[in-house]
């Protein structure tokens, strides 16, 4: 078995880094896939503002499918589409969850046993925290756009940095909503487990080795082990899980200011790579209750009931 190296890495291009959620990995990858002549899959929103899975063939498209979704995406036949793209012999980055990637490879090689299909395909996976319900973000985004209709939605907006990202939508009448992932109401419920995924809280994709050829996340420590690295643009973790992912990255450093560290950072600095997070104690009662009242107050009710908790758990370990 071939061992996970980690790497800290950004992109050299300011322009991508600030459309990226952290240091602009992803496009360098999926730029080159795109170059020579091949086919990219990624999450993106709809015009309703649904999060699903689709294919890009053009470096203009790419954008769409940059930056980090907090929402369960629906993947309807992209599955097939890779499978199709792969038998034309084309090649194919996919990038999606941990469980979405190992869903690909387990349907991949159901249908092409046998064949030297995996040198065509690169899969990229991502440290996952858990997915959230698209029921509560459906009714959130409705909630908020009111009569107008959202053009653009960015989860990580760096308007405030890149530590401090922002919930960003824009609406056709020219307005926008901006607010913290502090303050906003289905941020702060993302983050404190409120309406993820049961399956999340036991995920069995986990950990350092993976079915994937890379993992990429946001190096939120790299202030503390490598403030060379950080202006609060934005600073990315990378794993390669395989020799051919070294490679791949090889080629592409050109492009990158890298430098390798050690893996164990990884586990410091983001926890879910190795571990499931608790499930919020009151997630069941608020998914019951939440279809009852105004979602946005519903959220500010149940996210400052947790707040006040953990300044209490806090307080209670300084005093005893």
């Amino acid at each position: 078995m071939n061992r996970t190296r980690s790497f800290a890495a950004y992109n050299k291009n300011a322009d991508i880094r600030v459309l990226s959620s952290s240091g602009g990995i992803f496009y360098v990858l999926a730029r080159r896939t795109i170059l020579e002549k091949g086919v990219v899959f990624g999450a993106a929103f709809d015009h309703e503002g649904k999060v699903r899975h689709q294919a890009c063939e053009t470096t203009e498209e790419l954008p769409i499918i940059m930056q980090s979704k907090y929402v369960q995406s629906a993947m309807h036949d992209t599955y097939r589409q890779v499978l199709m793209a792969l038998k034309n012999n084309r090649k194919v980055l996919f990038c999606g969850t941990p469980c979405q990637v190992g869903g690909l490879i387990s349907y991949l090689n159901l249908f092409l046993n046998g064949e030297n299909w995996r040198e065509r395909l690169v899969t990229i996976d991502f440290i996952c925290h858990g997915v959230p319900s698209p029921l509560v973000w459906k009714r959130y985004l409705k909630e908020i756009s009111g009569d107008r209709k959202a053009t653009t939605i960015n989860f990580r907006d760096k308007t405030n940095g890149w530590r401090d990202f922002s919930l960003k939508i824009n609406f056709n009448d020219g307005t926008q909503y901006l607010e913290s992932q502090k303050k906003d109401p289905y941020m702060r419920g993302f983050l404190e487990n409120l309406y993820l995924r049961e399956s999340c809280h036991e995920c069995r994709f986990r950990g350092i080795e993976r079915e994937s050829d890379f993992t990429i996340a946001d190096f939120w420590g790299v202030h503390e082990f490598l403030p060379d690295f950080f202006d609060d643009k934005g600073t990315s973790i990378v794993m390669t899980h395989n020799d051919r992912a070294v490679q791949l990255l090889n080629e592409v450093s050109d492009s990158l200011v890298i430098c390798e560290i050690d893996s164990s950072i990884v586990e410091k600095t983001n926890s879910p790579i190795v571990r499931s997070v608790s499930m919020n104690a009151r997630r069941d009662e608020f998914m019951k209750n939440m279809s009852t009242k105004n979602i946005s107050e519903t959220l500010k009710e149940y996210t400052s009931i947790s707040f006040i908790n953990r300044v209490k758990r806090r307080i209670n370990k300084i005093i005893h």
